[in-house]
């Protein structure tokens, strides 16, 4: 994967227009005012002996700000007031109102910085607030502190709707592409947010929200989401995703789920927008086919291909058994059937053996049947064993969001649904910009090449850069898709 250089990055904002729109505020006070009044408030304890180097920094940008961190924060600015109207209170005499573009701003990056309840934002705000200062004109200085009920209004306020779209157009395309002849694999699923409730609602085992994500397996990035009121809906949200959104982002790719979403309404969508599918076959839905398979198979059958593989680690040994089958042979012409194109058919069967101090204290074997839109090829067995061996990073997805040293999604504690999608959206704009960032320190390390960075790593590395010097990572983010086009053009 490459990624664009800061010369190349500084070539482009070169010839970059900086705006930044204006908000209405009292004249502007001078940096050393501001410093003083932070100082006094705040303090710089938690800057330790680098207090000294942070404030000439500070100093340093309000004197002559870096045409880099200005440039990406107008870009910032513009793509929020283009997707968010603002409304007010006309009763706003006297007071200082953060316009929405800071605030929004100001709470995406403080996610990004791994910062997802309104208490913690504001601690951020704070923290940064010198930064922020310089960067951000007319910025209400510090005595006009953010408070958490700001922060929350503006959460459960802002249109869930768009939302969605500003993630979807800003931060779920895929910047580079993967060379090689497979098909990229996105899996759908739903996650409920355990902590929250149902307004109304006693009982706390209804939870407020379950939210249904479209992701990218291969890439590991968040495509779409949406909110669901009632568990075991995905397919409705799915279906709603691929019409109204992102359907130019599946054509091209294969498509999975789990046996409950294997319905009609969802191949048919799949195909319909230039996708293959790959869905397991279990009992709830497709009990027939799931019969006869099992029975046919369970005698000798003509096979297309097959794979075995054995992995052995912690304490436990695997091994995989993968059998492409041709669907005429093994369906029957009097097998009716709901789906349309089905080409292939897998069989996949798991054995594996618990192994404590060298001896065998159980074993388990579980064999699932697949049917797919993948034409019988020379490509269909390997894309059949890459695609059901990423398909379980959506599960590791959700892991890194509920983990409570990242996100802490499912502590989320609310009902409001507006204000659980939107923190979702939140979540799904930071845990694709930290998996860039990921992927960048794997590109950009002198360690073996054996050794995987981690989201708590990655993590780590943006909450020890300031704003100023964060925004052109977010820059290089956007800018990633134009590499080529710079490269050219310089």
């Amino acid at each position: 994967m490459a990624f664009v250089s800061k010369l190349e990055r500084n070539k482009y904002f070169e010839k970059y227009e900086v705006t930044i729109p204006y908000a209405n505020y009292s004249d502007t006070l001078d940096i050393e005012t501001v410093i003083e009044q932070w100082e006094s408030s705040y303090g710089t304890k938690h800057l330790g002996w680098a207090a000294p180097y942070y404030l000439d920094m500070i100093r340093a940008h309000a004197t002559l700000p870096r045409q880099d961190v200005q440039a990406v924060l107008s870009e910032l600015f513009y793509k929020i007031n283009h997707t968010f109207a603002e409304y007010r209170s006309e009763d706003c005499t006297g007071k200082y109102i953060y316009s929405l573009d800071t605030l929004v701003f100001v709470i995406m990056i403080a996610t990004i910085y791994g910062n997802t309840t309104a208490k913690s934002i504001v601690e951020f705000y704070r923290e940064h607030f010198l930064e922020l200062y310089v960067i951000i004109p007319h910025l209400p200085d510090y005595t006009h502190k953010l408070s958490e009920t700001t922060v929350s209004t503006a959460i459960c306020c802002l249109n869930k709707e768009n939302v969605r779209r500003f993630f979807i157009e800003n931060f779920a395309c895929i910047k580079a592409a993967i060379e090689g002849y497979l098909k990229e694999t996105l899996a759908f699923d739903g996650q409920a947010i355990n902590a929250s409730y149902k307004k109304g609602e006693s009982n706390r085992k209804y939870k407020g929200s379950d939210i249904t994500t479209l992701f990218n397996c291969t890439r590991y990035r968040t495509v779409c989401y949406k909110h669901e009121a009632l568990k075991n809906h995905e397919k409705d949200a799915f279906v709603f995703n691929i019409e109204h959104y992102c359907n130019t982002f599946i054509e091209g790719t294969l498509i999975m789920c789990d046996a409950l979403n294997t319905k009609p309404i969802v191949t048919d969508i799949i195909l319909k927008n230039g996708a293959d599918y790959l869905m397991p076959v279990k009992a709830n839905g497709n009990a027939e086919i799931l019969e006869h398979l099992t029975d046919v198979t369970s005698k000798p059958h003509d096979v297309f291909a097959t794979h075995h593989d054995v992995t052995k680690d912690h304490g436990r040994i695997d091994e995989r058994y993968i059998e492409i089958l041709d669907p005429k042979k093994v369906l029957g012409k009097r097998m009716s059937f709901s789906h349309k194109h089905v080409r292939t058919i897998v069989k996949y069967t798991k054995h594996t053996q618990y192994v404590t101090a060298g001896v065998v204290t159980n074993e388990t074997t579980t064999t699932r049947f697949y049917i797919s839109s993948l034409p019988l090829d020379e490509n269909v067995l390997a894309q059949v064993i890459e695609s059901i061996s990423v398909y379980w990073n959506i599960e590791a997805h959700h892991a890194v969001l509920d983990a409570p040293e990242l996100f802490n999604q499912d502590h989320l504690h609310a009902c409001n649904t507006t204000t659980l999608e939107n923190h979702a959206g939140l979540n799904k704009i930071a845990h694709n910009f930290l998996s860039y960032m990921r992927d960048r320190l794997q590109a950009e390390s002198t360690r073996p090449k054996s050794y995987t960075y981690t989201f708590k790593e990655a993590l780590k590395f943006i909450q020890g850069l300031s704003v100023i010097d964060f925004l052109p990572y977010l820059a290089d983010y956007w800018l990633d898709e134009l590499d080529k086009d710079i490269k050219e053009n310089n």
